[in-house]
């Protein structure tokens, strides 16, 4: 798969609807700050860190695009059922819709944050869930969101040359930011906080979400000034976020050039029509240790020897997912016409496609920049 199909994990969620219940939860709750510094692993653009919820370590994505800490699975809470919760409420993510939520407070403890009642906002969404059933990557319960760090006003370290991430004093902060770090324009809103970059010569503001593990990317608006660059369109399953897969057609600008403050990289950007929001995720982060201020309300990166994406990883004419257990058509260039979106992939070199051998068809796919090379064949899917 090329790295034009993202997880946006938790981009601005937020609740639309709040009943009493679970404004009492969110009126209760009650986090310490824990000055210690917890490991991550960066696995697929992904920053995961383990912390204990419940007395059980879990694997969480750290999103700090999202306002709320949010659970996919139920499995991970003991006697969920049973629990007193709020389920009164919706949630919407970076794409179109919107998906139905339940809020709960469960205990928390690693060494940046530690509770008995940290209220996580519980969603069910296959999309997530399943994301990979062919990945040999830990299981993932959820997101760490920005409330954590926003609500205790955090300092917070994202160091990626170290893998780990640091809750500062303020004179560790000093000291930190003494040895390099550069201040970015940026504004804290209710949502998410903004990072300004300059793209020939225009400044667009962009989400900050560790979520996001594309690079760059925008929604398709004809304001921007650089439409007309080369690029390469792709059509079809553009992205996962917290409602499901949205789809629509994705023009990615590889190698380009930008500014930040002023200083020039190069990144990659993708203008889509399917992702409604505009955001700067860890494709293009990865390349920096980042300390991200709440308490006053700043942010500052440097520049370390990890490389962030610039180009796509392969640039196939079609590409593949398992959907809902299916092997599936998920993109393809523009124009290209001879296999569907959507329909199923039920044989590769002449064999057929089951469970045993899914993930392996999948992988050769993924390799195969033609699929008339591996002779695929698909069989139109109907829609329930």
């Amino acid at each position: 798969m090329t790295k034009n199909f993202y997880l946006l994990i938790g981009l601005w969620i937020f609740v639309c609807l709040v009943s009493c219940k679970a404004m009492k939860f969110s009126h209760a709750e009650s986090v310490n700050t824990n000055n210690g510094n917890e490991k991550i692993e960066l696995v697929k653009n992904q920053v995961l860190i383990n912390t204990q919820i419940e007395g059980r370590e879990q694997s969480l994505a750290l999103d700090l695009g999202a306002m709320v800490s949010v659970l996919y699975d139920t499995a991970v809470i003991k006697d969920f059922y049973t629990r007193e919760k709020s389920t009164f409420g919706s949630a919407k993510g970076a794409g179109s819709g919107k998906i139905k939520i339940t809020q709960l407070p469960l205990t928390l403890n690693d060494s940046l944050f530690s509770s008995q009642n940290k209220v996580f906002t519980v969603i069910n969404n296959d999309a997530l869930l399943n994301k990979d059933k062919c990945s040999t990557v830990k299981k993932l319960s959820g997101v760490y969101g920005a409330d954590l760090f926003k609500k205790n006003k955090a300092i917070l370290l994202i160091d990626i040359e170290e893998k780990k991430l640091c809750n500062l004093t303020d004179s560790v902060l000093t000291s930190i930011i003494q040895t390099g770090f550069t201040e970015i324009k940026s504004t804290f809103g209710m949502k998410i906080i903004t990072v300004y970059v300059n793209i020939d010569g225009k400044e667009y503001p962009f989400g900050f979400d560790t979520g996001f593990t594309g690079s760059f990317t925008m929604p398709y608006s004809e304001d921007i000034d650089f439409l007309k660059d080369t690029h390469i369109s792709m059509e079809g399953m553009q992205a996962i976020t917290i409602t499901g897969i949205q789809k629509g057609t994705s023009d990615v600008y590889e190698e380009k050039k930008i500014a930040i403050g002023a200083t020039d990289f190069v990144t990659m950007i993708s203008v889509s029509t399917g992702i409604k929001s505009q955001n700067m995720g860890m494709g293009f982060m990865k390349g920096f240790n980042w300390v991200i201020d709440y308490k006053h309300k700043k942010i500052y990166f440097k520049k370390i020897a990890e490389q962030q994406d610039s180009k796509l990883d392969s640039v196939n004419n079609y590409n593949a997912r398992i959907v809902k257990n299916k092997l599936i058509v998920a993109s393809r260039k523009v124009n290209m016409t001879e296999y569907n979106i959507g329909d199923e992939i039920i044989s590769v070199n002449g064999q057929a496609v089951n469970d045993t051998n899914k993930c392996e068809m999948l992988q050769l796919l993924a390799k195969s920049t033609d699929w008339k090379t591996v002779n695929v064949i698909t069989l139109a899917v109907v829609e329930n």
